[in-house]
């Protein structure tokens, strides 16, 4: 086995080969079967990294995925992403590599930024109900990074929005109810209620 490990760059590389230049989809499907079946019979970290190199060297994007999650080389997914502007792919990143909960932050900060493309916003509004769920990231947070967008209004994402001011202002009533100790932290829920409506009325204007 060790020894056909060894001959898989090279066969691999042929069938990549094959498949950039395959001549009509349906040779190129079987090719891209045989491909994954090929990597998936060697699974060590060694043969999953010549997998990752030759398949990332020649566009061969399945099998390039394959590898670097299962490399737990989730950055590196992200990176090609954010390069292709493949928004699907990226949600796709994110719900498959679950631990690393910070991938949806940074396809927020993405999606929403000018370098996306833009046209995102279905995409958006996903990426908010899971870090809502997940409770990701502070809500003012969450406002400066979408007011980057050209095209998402606070009407995109209002039910965020109010299911966020609900949970903000049953907190502060929460905190009121107990002991002289939370006094600051009273405070800086109502400090964050007032910025919340100034900011909210600065993101719709723009």
């Amino acid at each position: 086995h060790a020894k056909a490990e060894s001959l898989l760059p090279t066969l691999l590389e042929l069938l990549v080969k094959s498949h950039s230049i395959a001549s009509d989809a349906s040779e190129a499907s079987r090719i891209s079967a045989d491909i994954m079946r090929l990597i998936r019979q060697y699974p060590s970290d060694a043969a999953l990294a010549n997998t990752l190199m030759v398949c990332q060297t020649y566009g061969f994007v399945d099998g390039f995925f394959y590898a670097a999650e299962k490399l737990h080389r989730h950055q590196l997914l992200m990176h090609w992403c954010f390069e292709h502007k493949d928004a699907r792919r990226l949600l796709e990143v994110c719900k498959r590599c679950g631990p690393d909960q910070s991938l949806w932050v940074q396809a927020l900060s993405f999606l929403a930024s000018p370098e996306s493309g833009g046209g995102h916003l279905e995409e958006i509004q996903e990426v908010l109900r899971h870090i809502e769920d997940s409770d990701l990231m502070p809500l003012l947070l969450v406002i400066e990074t979408l007011r980057h967008s050209e095209e998402v209004t606070i009407g995109d994402v209002r039910p965020y929005l109010q299911a966020q001011y609900k949970r903000l202002v049953d907190a502060l009533a929460t905190s009121r109810g107990k002991s002289s100790q939370d006094r600051h932290e009273i405070v800086r829920m109502q400090q964050e209620i007032v910025q919340l409506r100034t900011e909210a009325k600065e993101f719709q204007t723009t």
